[in-house]
């Protein structure tokens, strides 16, 4: 099967008020085919 999407080298990361930043996600990458079902579930729900 192809690949239907492909994420790569996504961050995310937020300022804070300490200082260096919170980084949140760093070099995520996936892959999804086509009729693959996916669920991405974080911290705050």
């Amino acid at each position: 099967m192809t690949t239907f999407l492909d994420i790569s080298q996504l961050g995310k990361s937020y300022p804070t008020p300490a200082g260096p930043p919170s980084v949140i996600v760093e070099h995520f990458d996936l892959k999804i085919r086509k009729g693959e079902f996916v669920t991405l579930i974080g911290h705050s729900g």
